[in-house]
């Protein structure tokens, strides 16, 4: 479950966590936070979301209409105000079991091997966590390799971008390195077919939940033919070195859990943060644009 945190001085926070939202909808609270309380837990079963209530009253009385309902992801940290109904997403929480997932894709790196969960947090901004304020990659002596066509390249780019909406960094969105996408764009070439007809899909998606459901079909081929790891250490490895562990940590838990259940609440993660997820389905359309261009000079 998420960190949430009672920011009231004087009002007591009521609420209620399904793993999906029930039918009916539940109408009173099943736990509450005194004033500055907080609830967490340290050892969540998996990285998903889970479906949150939060209420402005106790039980008691007859109106206990919630104030907010959706998907939180259980990594969050979540300051809400029950005086002015406020809900405010304030960062993630770092683990030592994701610091050692994290550590086991570098295992002959001793920096890496000798960092340790307080250096971590320390160095974390739980205002940043969407990375919006990491710098945008230098790579002046990047030249395109001829043999990766603008079809290819661009959908790396939409891989990239369905990768940092399943980790939630979408500030990182435009900021890897035009080496890292090509390396991606190499890396998923067995699997490129499949790839363009999901991008296509999602370029002419209508609705928020076929949107979602084709981000998720995007990472899921990538995951299904065993190029996550790789295309994700691409994407880290661009990034200065702090911030390559820092997002790689916030990362792994997500990735590691996404698809070990059906995908139900990737796709409600994905519905619910689709507003932050723009920059996936302009590049999406980009791509498939690039695509047509180079079949039709193909031809």
């Amino acid at each position: 479950m998420a960190h949430i945190i009672n920011k009231s001085k004087t009002s007591d926070l009521y609420g209620t966590v399904w793993s999906n939202p029930p039918n009916p909808a539940p109408t009173s609270p099943a736990w509450s936070l005194a004033p500055g309380q907080e609830f967490f837990i340290t050892n969540p079963p998996h990285a998903l979301p889970a479906y949150q209530y939060f209420f402005p009253k106790d039980k008691t009385v007859s109106d206990r209409t919630p104030y907010y309902e959706g998907y939180i992801r259980q990594s969050y940290e979540v300051d809400v105000d029950p005086d002015t109904k406020k809900v405010s997403f304030v960062g993630q929480y770092l683990t030592e079991r994701d610091l050692l997932a994290f550590q086991k894709l570098y295992p002959n790196d001793p920096k890496i091997q000798a960092l340790t969960l307080d250096e971590l947090k320390d160095k974390y901004k739980p205002d940043e966590f969407r990375g919006n304020n990491v710098d945008v990659a230098v790579d002046s002596s990047f030249v395109r390799d001829i043999s990766i066509t603008d079809c290819q390249y661009d959908i790396a780019i939409v891989v990239i971008d369905c990768i940092f909406a399943l980790t939630g960094a979408v500030g990182l969105a435009g900021k890897v390195s035009g080496s890292a996408v090509e390396t991606v764009a190499k890396t998923i070439q067995p699997a490129m077919n499949e790839i363009e007809e999901a991008v296509h899909t999602l370029s002419i998606a209508a609705s928020k939940y076929e949107k979602a459901e084709a981000i998720k079909n995007i990472v899921h081929i990538i995951w299904s033919g065993s190029m996550i790891e790789a295309v994700y250490h691409a994407i880290m490895n661009s990034l200065t070195w702090w911030d390559m562990v820092i997002y790689s940590v916030l990362g792994i838990a997500t990735i590691s859990a996404a698809f070990l259940t059906d995908g139900a609440a990737l796709v409600a993660m994905f519905v619910a943060e689709i507003a932050l997820c723009a920059f996936v389905i302009s590049d999406a359309v980009k791509a498939v644009n690039s695509c047509n261009l180079t079949i039709q000079q193909d031809l």
